[in-house]
């Protein structure tokens, strides 16, 4: 904000065009937004608070030492250029394109980035790209702000960009929610509008306020949009005039019949590790491991706990790299490529733990994986233009396809939280179907599924293989096993033990002993 404000404040003071200071705020702040993003790319959590807040503080003493900019006495004598109306219109334009931008392809994708960098990875976002983008399109959006700021009160100092802004700024946030675009909107308006409804308690007005706000987080940790939306899906179950809550279905066999062929056209494809290997400290979870996967194939991976089935699946997705040997795809060397670069060439991953999007519905979630897959772009669809619209619709019938074949067509209207343990397993295999994969690796994905469910997921495993997919299961239902897969690898203690068809390594010895175990011991 205060870029945006002082260039244009410095702009009109000194006999420029008030265009000519808009334009400069927003390309300096756009310009370092993007460069504190890149550098921060690799930052989470506390440690990019604390790197974004130092920036701040950077910004704010720039200003006090700079003698053009006059320091702590700040600027006088900006025309008042915007009055209400202008501010009203301008505000409720840049509101319309945030909202077209959070329901575009790359607007999921930060989504996706915000709550889970993994899953981000895993289902092809470029993160330092997305981070990026983020960065400079919220510091043009700060800089229109202290633009407007400037030319509506006539005076600015470097006392109104402080950490207090930034800290009132977040509250808005966090009292609104974030599961919405309009819910920092809401935010603002009660926290703009609180102090002055109790202005009637004098002296104890900011005590009352505080209180207010520490209740609001406190019973509504989701914010006021997120209660409201809840509110909403409660009201509409008690009129009873939808179905979106009706209990969690099991797979039916008829949701597994005629598949819709949903796979990206390939052919035949080999994937394959040579050599893999990984260390953890003194520990080697993976160790010179070689796997072959076959288009058209399910292969099964079995093994105890601790054999080093996730981490070869790491290896495998590129989630982790291996300290040697080499992955193939069709023969190309792709060891050196990243876990998103991956996904893009068609190698998908399910996680041993559901890892899916919380905040968004169960419908968006497979919506954004057609979407990346399809990758229509974003410009168009805000644009309005009707062949990346007819895309995006395109993406939404296919999204509703395989919803449909997971059995999950009433929990569609459902977010994500509010959906039972199997749903959501299930919704990370169609998001997995959605992005088309040509090698798909599944870490246990009927943990936690009921009885009932495990034929008819072994009928989708199947034809999903005869859509082309190389698939890799690893699971520890030996019956599933047998009555699933083709081929069969067998680890222990990081090391491939036994590899072919299912029903011998079964009977394998070193299985047995290590793994199966003996009936009766």
């Amino acid at each position: 904000m205060a870029i945006g404000a002082y260039s244009v404040a410095v702009a009109t003071t000194g006999g420029q065009n008030v265009m000519l200071g808009v334009t400069v705020g927003i390309l300096a702040s756009a310009i370092l937004g993007g460069l504190l993003s890149l550098i921060t790319s690799r930052l989470a959590g506390v440690y990019l608070a604390i790197a974004t807040l130092s920036f701040v503080q950077v910004v704010e003493q720039v200003i006090y030492l700079t003698p053009a900019l006059n320091g702590p006495m700040g600027i006088y004598g900006i025309p008042l250029v915007l009055g209400a109306t202008e501010c009203v219109l301008l505000l409720g334009v840049i509101a319309f394109l945030i909202s077209l931008l959070m329901r575009s392809q790359i607007g999921y994708e930060m989504r996706i980035l915000r709550e889970d960098p993994v899953v981000a990875r895993g289902v092809g976002v470029n993160e330092t790209r997305i981070r990026v983008f983020s960065g400079v399109a919220t510091a043009v959006i700060a800089a229109i702000a202290g633009t407007m700021k400037a030319l509506t009160t006539s005076y600015i100092s470097p006392d109104e960009f402080s950490f207090g802004l930034l800290i009132q700024i977040l509250s808005f946030a966090v009292i609104g929610g974030t599961d919405r675009f309009w819910g920092p909107i809401v935010g603002t308006a009660v926290l703009v509008m609180l102090p002055e409804y109790t202005r009637a308690f004098q002296e104890y007005r900011m005590v009352l306020t505080g209180v207010i706000i520490v209740g609001v987080i406190v019973l509504f940790p989701e914010g006021i949009a997120g209660a409201l939306l809840r509110v909403h899906q409660i009201s509409r179950k008690w009129l009873g005039s939808t179905s979106l809550e009706k209990p969690a279905r099991s797979l039916s066999q008829e949701s597994m019949a005629s598949p819709t062929r949903l796979v990206a056209n390939g052919g035949a494809n080999v994937f394959r590790g040579i050599n893999l290997k990984r260390h953890f400290g003194g520990v080697t979870a993976v160790d010179d491991v070689g796997i072959e996967l076959s288009s058209g194939v399910v292969h099964g991976l079995i093994g105890p706990n601790g054999a080093g089935k996730s981490t070869l699946v790491d290896l495998l997705s590129g989630e982790q790299s291996t300290a040697t040997g080499k992955i193939y795809l069709d023969g190309v060397d792709i060891t050196a490529t990243s876990a998103s670069e991956r996904t893009r060439l068609g190698i998908v991953r399910t996680f041993q733990h559901t890892r899916v999007t919380q905040n968004i519905t169960a419908r968006e979630v497979v919506f954004s994986g057609c979407l990346i897959a399809a990758r229509p772009g974003s410009l168009g669809f805000m644009l309005w233009l009707p062949k990346s619209r007819a895309a995006y619709r395109d993406a939404m019938l296919q999204a509703d396809k395989i919803l449909e074949r997971l059995d999950l067509s009433d929990a569609a209207s459902r977010y994500v939280r509010d959906l039972g343990w199997e749903e959501q397993r299930r919704l990370e295999v169609a998001r997995a179907i959605a992005l088309r994969p040509r090698v798909l690796l599944l870490d246990e994905p009927t943990a936690g599924m009921h009885a009932s469910s495990l034929p008819p997921f072994a009928r989708l495993v199947r034809s999903l293989a005869d859509d082309g997919m190389a698939i890799l299961l690893i699971e520890h239902n030996v019956p599933f096993i047998r009555s699933t897969v083709d081929q069969l690898y067998a680890m222990d203690s990081g090391r491939m033990i036994a590899r072919g068809r299912s029903e011998d390594v079964l009977v394998d010895k070193a299985v047995i002993d290590s793994y199966l175990g003996v009936r009766g011991e």
